[in-house]
């Protein structure tokens, strides 16, 4: 994890010691980037002051670093997790129906769909199956990466008919939309830039998926 991430573990530790932060994206890589991404989580629900305060210090200090402000999913929906959200993503799946049923729902770049609870869980799931850093203890963070792989894999499963025991095509499938050929930030927000990347993605799908074989036989 590069300085720019532990500069702002120090200035996030100031307005609430006790918070864990998810790092992700190229700055755990000790290399640079335009952005940093990262969440937040927190124990227990935040006032609405405490929110605004904790996005206006992640705003600021993106500033005062010349990073790029992405907030194409505001901060609002994107940076701040209570634990009772975090165990929500896995009760109350963006990818199963009212009956349990696994299912998929194409990207929408509208305020109404970025803004909601379906793409909050979704980046949430996406952060926990990238590379990803975690600093602070409120969460397990390593129980809910395995929640979220099988989450994600089954999902693939059920609704793609994916083969679990073929690496490639779990590959193909989470990069692509085997359907209709979506691909990264407008399907699972998977992208083949970053040989990083891919490669721990590579490694963590095949974990994963004969972990979930073996519970599914």
């Amino acid at each position: 994890m590069n300085g720019l991430c532990k500069a702002y573990l120090h200035e996030i530790k100031k307005v609430i010691p006790k918070v864990q932060v998810i790092f992700y994206g190229s700055n755990i890589y000790d290399c640079s980037s335009s952005d940093l991404d990262l969440c937040l989580i927190v124990e227990d629900e935040l006032t609405q002051k405490e929110k605004e305060q904790l996005i206006f210090t992640t705003k600021n200090f993106q500033k005062s670093k010349n990073l790029k402000i992405d907030e194409e999913i505001p901060f609002s929906n994107k940076l701040i997790y209570t634990k009772k959200e975090v165990e929500n993503v896995f009760t109350d799946s963006p990818f199963r129906n009212s009956k349990g049923e696994y299912i998929y729902h194409d990207i929408v770049k509208s305020k109404e769909f970025l803004n909601s609870p379906e793409m909050k869980k979704r980046l949430f799931l996406n952060i926990l199956t990238t590379d990803h850093k975690s600093c602070g203890k409120v969460i397990n963070d390593k129980y809910y990466e395995e929640k979220a792989w099988f989450e994600i894999l089954t999902m693939l499963h059920n609704v793609f008919e994916s083969n679990l025991k073929d690496i490639n095509i779990i590959l193909d499938n989470l990069y692509v939309n085997p359907v209709n050929f979506l691909a990264g930030e407008m399907y699972l927000g998977y992208k083949l830039a970053n040989p990083n990347k891919k490669r721990y993605l590579k490694k963590k799908a095949k974990k994963y998926s004969k972990k979930l074989l073996k519970v599914l036989t």
